[in-house]
């Protein structure tokens, strides 16, 4: 009888592992079928970005223009936790100005007569994916772009990161923001309130946008 016992005992471990092995490789091929999708997506959603956004840096990146994009293209608040740790209104509109001198530069008003290559690569990474693109002009070597989308679980969000020429338009709004730091004394890793943080990258940004209103390289 104890003999009966352990092989029935056995089986049902058997079947309990199968189905548990199972259920395992399951979920894996359903992870990985919405990961597919996920950077599918993403890359579809580049290619109707695209037009529009080379268009602003055509003709003149201007506020209205630019806070219509960033509102329905931008992830403003993941974008702006990254800079103070909470969702700031006014920190998002300085950003945006500062986008609005960025697009003005020599560097990214040389990409504008370039054409979105049709072949792109996703890349899935923690809570983001980011989209490889190549620009393309016939009488120039062909230019690198990037563009970063939040994701949450199944969903595809909006964009939290551009990369045009390797220049990171929005995270290398942090430049002019520590060398302000520095310059003013402040210590903003001792800020414990993330909207008086929030203030003072303002300030910063609102300084270099003033000093550098005619744009440069």
């Amino acid at each position: 009888m104890n003999m009966e016992f352990k092989k029935r005992s056995g089986s049902v471990l058997a079947i309990m592992l199968v189905s548990a092995m199972t259920e395992i490789c399951l979920n894996a091929t359903m992870a990985e079928s919405n990961k597919a999708e996920i950077e599918k997506l993403a890359k579809e959603k580049v290619k109707g970005i695209y037009p529009e956004f080379i268009n602003i840096v055509k003709n003149g990146a201007n506020e209205s223009t630019m806070t219509e994009f960033a509102k329905r293209n931008m992830d403003t608040t993941a974008i702006s936790k990254r800079f103070c740790g909470t969702d700031n209104e006014k920190l998002v509109k300085t950003i945006i100005k500062f986008l609005i001198w960025r697009l003005k530069t020599e560097a990214i008003q040389s990409v504008k007569e370039y054409s979105l290559d049709d072949n792109m690569q996703a890349v899935s990474k923690s809570k983001i994916v980011e989209v490889k693109c190549k620009l393309n002009k016939k009488t120039s070597d062909p230019i690198n772009m990037t563009i970063a989308f939040s994701t949450n679980g199944e969903n595809l969000g909006k964009i939290r990161e551009i990369k045009v020429l390797e220049i990171p338009l929005i995270e290398s709004a942090k430049t002019p923001m520590k060398k302000y730091f520095e310059s003013k004394g402040i210590k903003i890793d001792a800020i414990k309130d993330p909207n008086e943080r929030a203030e003072k990258c303002c300030l910063g940004l609102e300084d270099f946008i003033t000093n550098h209103k005619k744009g440069s390289k």
